[in-house]
């Protein structure tokens, strides 16, 4: 299994207005179709109000790698380059 985790920094005030984006593109839904798919994760940070942590984890690497080759996750990037300000993130293999 490996698993991606990562935080991503937005711009200050707009950590709702990201996430409903996301969710009006059915982007976690989408993900969690997808084949060796294991779970994905969004979440805020409740120290950080500009903060989300996302955590995703597939069955191998053709998995993740497949993912990051969908239109879904071109759809993500769209969204996120509105947003995001900065991140950092970890992969790690089980």
């Amino acid at each position: 299994m490996v698993v991606w985790q990562g935080k991503l920094k937005v711009r200050p005030g707009t950590r709702g207005e990201y996430i409903e984006k996301i969710r009006e593109a059915d982007l976690v839904p989408a993900f969690l179709r997808q084949k060796g798919n294991v779970f994905f994760h969004v979440g805020a940070s409740i120290l950080d109000e500009d903060i989300l942590i996302v955590c995703d984890a597939w069955e191998d690497k053709e998995s993740l790698k497949a993912h990051e080759a969908s239109a879904e996750v071109a759809r993500w990037f769209e969204i996120y380059d509105q947003y995001v300000t900065d991140s950092e993130s970890d992969l790690y293999e089980l």
